[in-house]
């Protein structure tokens, strides 16, 4: 199922010795954790009253808010809302679009991949880079970026090096990989025009332009549910990261820097198969300015405070036509951040949400000395207060997730660099506490996120390494629950286990899940390829629950599945109840 990449040649053209350091630039190869996620739906969520939504085998935070809301008669959405996330690493970019609400962005579906500065979103194809999405899905890794050139048209950067693949944004969806739909996957779509899936069963065609102009071509989606999306807008983050390769040349080492962004497609429509559409209008500085309908819903957002980004500065103000929501922001080191969302009563959402950052020393990155990164921790804890009082203070730590007997493969750049293709463990930010207080609690209540050993390994160091991971939530009241996760790298990674809950030192209920990952099934195992050849590869593949069981007040049931239809899903199942003996 793994990609192989046995080495990365890269091309040393005219290379130059850089004058001045890039404080900012990170060694090739030390990026792992932006590849190394596996897919996210798989892992246990929760979502709180304050917006706040953690995965749970990862740790990851992010917090949403939908300020407006405006029914209609159709079931195309007409809202305005809100996300705020760090990248898993802490080295990049909050994921987002272009900073519309400073730290936040407005939730939007969108596309989006990272790509160098001056290349921007293209694919391999000769003779036509800008083919963006009409790739040759009997040759997927085309849609791979290609060969990009540091300061000075030095070091050449493979796709492997910059780029971890492209991905669909869903508003209350986990992101999705986007996969070339090969002859040979899942939802083979032959002769219907159809090029790239996802594991969700999302298919995109190809629109031959941009709306906003430039070159090459945009994407048509169409969701399982059979809605289609026109991403055709093209926009670039406001910030972004510097990769640094060196090389030795006789006495005198030499580096490059490549910049790298986050660019998007942006929508322009959303349909249904009656007829009725939304509409997202942009102004000239890619700042998204309306969201109409058919049935005349509107949503218009008012820009100001200053000029981030590109001149159009940040949304001040939305209004439904009758209503007005305002927005608030606050400096620090030259940057804003959402300090308080005032609603049309004059009640208000307060913020103060700070990440750790994750910073790499600058050493050479090679296969017998990966990267390790040093974590910084800020002083204060982060802050929301729901209009209502209910405050919420969350704590983040930096902390190493590991994978069991993943594969140790060295690659190496031509310039006698080399880095390991998949780290045994990896950085991530994590939540590690949550206090809630305010009317209607008396006191504090508490959860505490407890992370167990990640029993890390590589493959050659394994006879019968453990396989798991675990993380205990502590709950009020003395109750908590404690998940068990596959940490074995490959097609299952990520996956629950077994999921406990209890009070004091008694389990109270206890839920065992067994995958099928078999591969001689009625089914195609294959959604799609997914180019990024570094990325994980959990996205790719269908691995249907085969059995659960539930302990419960002495009573055990049991669910098994015996058949599947050609899309992984039950056809024949079967079920028994028992008791347990004490």
């Amino acid at each position: 199922m793994r990609k192989a990449l046995l080495s990365v040649c890269a091309v040393l053209m005219g290379s130059q010795l850089l004058s001045t350091a890039h404080a900012q630039a990170v060694p090739v190869g030390a990026d792992h954790s932006e590849y190394a996620t596996p897919k996210a739906e798989i892992a246990a969520l929760t979502a709180g009253a304050l917006g706040e939504r953690v995965s749970l085998y990862t740790g990851e935070t992010e917090f949403l808010a939908t300020d407006i809301d405006i029914p209609g008669n159709n079931r195309l959405p007409v809202r305005f809302s809100r996300r705020l996330r760090r990248s898993m690493s802490g080295l990049a970019w909050p994921n987002q679009v272009t900073q519309w609400m400073g730290d936040w962005e407005i939730d939007i579906p969108y596309l989006y991949g990272t790509f160098a500065a001056n290349l921007g979103w293209q694919v391999s194809t000769p003779g036509a880079p800008n083919n963006r999405c009409s790739v040759d899905v009997s040759d997927y890794l085309k849609a791979t970026p290609p060969l990009a050139y540091g300061n000075g048209q030095g070091f050449g950067f493979s796709s492997a090096e910059y780029w971890s693949g492209n991905s669909l944004h869903v508003p209350g969806q986990e992101d999705q990989r986007m996969l070339v739909l090969t002859p040979d996957s899942k939802y083979g779509q032959s002769g219907t025009g159809y090029r790239w899936t996802t594991s969700d069963s999302w298919i995109f065609s190809c629109l031959p332009a941009l709306a906003n102009g430039g070159a090459g071509e945009g994407f048509l989606a169409k969701s399982p549910d059979g809605i289609m999306y026109k991403f055709d807008w093209m926009a670039r983050s406001a910030t972004g990261t510097t990769l640094r390769k060196t090389a030795s040349n006789g006495s005198v080492t030499l580096a490059s820097d490549l910049a790298r962004y986050q660019y998007f497609l942006l929508p322009t429509e959303m349909s249904d198969r009656f007829g009725n559409w939304v509409r997202f209008t942009y102004g000239t500085t890619n700042n998204l300015t309306s969201i109409t309908s058919s049935d005349g819903r509107n949503i218009t957002l008012t820009f100001g405070q200053g000029d981030i980004p590109f001149g159009s500065g940040v949304v001040t103000s939305v209004t439904d036509g009758a209503r007005v929501w305002t927005y608030t922001y606050e400096s620090q080191g030259g940057s804003l951040f959402l300090k308080e969302t005032a609603l049309p009563d004059q009640s208000k959402w307060q913020y103060g949400i700070k990440y750790p950052k994750i910073s790499y020393g600058m050493a050479a990155v090679t296969c017998a000395d990966p990267p390790q990164p040093s974590f910084y921790i800020p002083p204060q804890s982060s802050y929301v207060i729901h209009p209502s009082g209910l405050r919420g203070d969350f704590y983040f730590t930096g902390r190493m997730a590991g994978r069991s007997y993943t594969p140790r493969q060295c690659v190496t750049d031509g310039q006698g660099n080399s880095y390991i293709l998949d780290l045994k463990s990896n950085p991530g930010i994590s939540i590690s506490r949550k206090d809630l207080s305010g009317p209607g609690i008396s006191g504090t209540y508490r959860w505490d996120y407890s992370y167990g050993p990640q029993n890390e390994s590589y493959d050659t160091e394994c006879g019968a390494c453990l396989t798991t991971s675990q993380l205990t939530v502590s709950e009020p009241e003395n109750t908590w629950t404690r998940y068990t996760f596959n940490n074995r790298f490959g097609a299952a990674e990520g996956r629950v286990l077994v999921e406990e809950t209890g009070k004091g030192s008694v389990i109270l209920r206890k839920k065992s899940t067994v995958y099928n990952e078999a591969s001689n099934q009625i089914f195609p195992r294959l959604y799609g390829k997914d180019p990024c050849l570094r990325c994980n590869a959990t996205y790719e593949v269908a691995v249907p629950e085969l059995s659960q069981t539930i302990e419960q007040d002495g009573m055990k049931f049991t669910r098994k599945v015996d058949g599947y239809d050609k899309y992984a899903r039950p056809v024949q199942v079967t079920k028994k109840t028992e008791t347990v003996a004490p």
